[in-house]
C-alpha cells in the first residue's frame, strides 16, 4: 500500500516526517495522514515530488488496491452529496408548494441555487435567458 511504501522509503532515507513534508511542500500532518492510510495524495504534482525525494518512479509508490481505495472513497462522498442534494430538493419543493413564498422570493432562491451549482462545478453558467411573457392566446386561423 502507498502508506507502507512511503513510510518504508522515508525511514530508509533516515528522513523525518517533517523533513519530507518540507521537501514535498505539504504539512507534517498530511505526511502523517499518508503514512497511517487516512489519505493519499490528490495531485500528480504531489506524487511526483514525493517520488523525486526518493529517486523512484511515481508508479512505484502505489499498488493496485490504492486506486480501488481512492475510488471507493470518492464513490462514498458522491453518494453522501447526492443524498444531501435530494434532501435539499425535497425541502425546497415543500417550501415552494406551501404557497408561503412570493414569486420574487422563489426567483431569488432559484437564482441562488443555480449560482451555487455553477460555482461548485467550476464552470461558467450559460447566459441568462430573457424572461418569456405569458402565452397569449391567438385567434384560430379561418
Amino acid at each position: 500500500m502507498f502508506s507502507t511504501r512511503l513510510k518504508n522509503l522515508r525511514t530508509l532515507e533516515g528522513m523525518t516526517q517533517q523533513q519530507l513534508a518540507s521537501r514535498v511542500g505539504v504539512s507534517t500532518r498530511t505526511i502523517q495522514n499518508y503514512e497511517n492510510g487516512a489519505s493519499i495524495p490528490r495531485s500528480k504534482g504531489t506524487v511526483d515530488r514525493i517520488a523525486g525525494c526518493f529517486g523512484v518512479p511515481a508508479a512505484e509508490l502505489f499498488e493496485p488496491e490504492d486506486c480501488f481505495r481512492a475510488s471507493r472513497k470518492e464513490e462514498h462522498a458522491h453518494r453522501k452529496a447526492e443524498a444531501n442534494a435530494r434532501l435539499l430538493l425535497s425541502d425546497l419543493s415543500a417550501l415552494f408548494a406551501s404557497g408561503n413564498l412570493t414569486e420574487e422570493e422563489q426567483k431569488r432562491i432559484l437564482k441562488t441555487v443555480n449560482g451555487l451549482y455553477w460555482k461548485y462545478n467550476r464552470r461558467t453558467p450559460p447566459a441568462p435567458r430573457p424572461e418569456t411573457p405569458a402565452a397569449v392566446p391567438t385567434a384560430a386561423a379561418p
